[in-house]
């Protein structure tokens, strides 16, 4: 690959990982702060599930996004850029 090419995957991988940091921060935000009322609905009123299969999803929803934002995302761009450091050490 060309040293450009990988700058703007480079580029893509960083700026896809602080959006998703992002949001996932937001959403983690949204439910504790809103987690009486919709936790009530969810459980209570609408019985859709029990509360207990749903702390079971929401931590694994978590697991999740954690393991994306760091292995499919997080590395892969710092594994990037230290390539292309080495490679401007090695044209000067």
């Amino acid at each position: 690959m060309t040293y450009d090419a990988l700058k703007i995957i480079r580029s893509v991988f960083f700026r896809t990982f602080i959006i998703a940091f992002i949001v996932g921060y937001a959403s983690l935000g949204i439910y504790y702060g809103f987690q009486n009322t919709w936790v009530h609905l969810v459980v209570d009123q609408w019985q859709l599930i029990d509360k207990h299969s749903l702390d079971i999803i929401l931590v694994s929803w978590w697991s999740l996004m954690k393991f994306y934002l760091g292995f499919c995302l997080l590395i892969p761009a710092l594994g990037i850029h230290w390539t292309l450091k080495s490679m401007e050490k090695n044209k000067c």
